[in-house]
């Protein structure tokens, strides 16, 4: 699950009613207000850009981060480096 906070990354943010989801091992939750597509850009080694597209993405306006999950980019097929550790 992806999960970002900023209102202005989604594209044609599908809102939705209001609910609160669990955050991991805890018994704190967050609303989720909508869900739609965010891109994310990220920065190559060779110093040019790629877009990734990520689908079905919640939109927690109460979340102090945004969280992008390795796992389902893996699904997609896609390879990367994230703190020099490979996925």
């Amino acid at each position: 699950m992806h999960l970002y906070n900023n209102r202005n990354r989604f594209i044609d943010l599908n809102n939705i009613k209001p609910r609160s989801v669990r955050i991991a091992n805890t018994n704190a939750a967050l609303r989720i207000a909508g869900i739609s597509t965010v891109y994310l850009d990220v920065d190559l080694d060779n110093g040019t850009w790629n877009r990734i597209t990520l689908s079905n993405v919640i939109y927690s306006p109460d979340a102090i981060c945004s969280l992008v999950s390795v796992l389902q980019i893996t699904k997609q097929k896609i390879n990367g480096l994230v703190n020099k550790s490979i996925f």
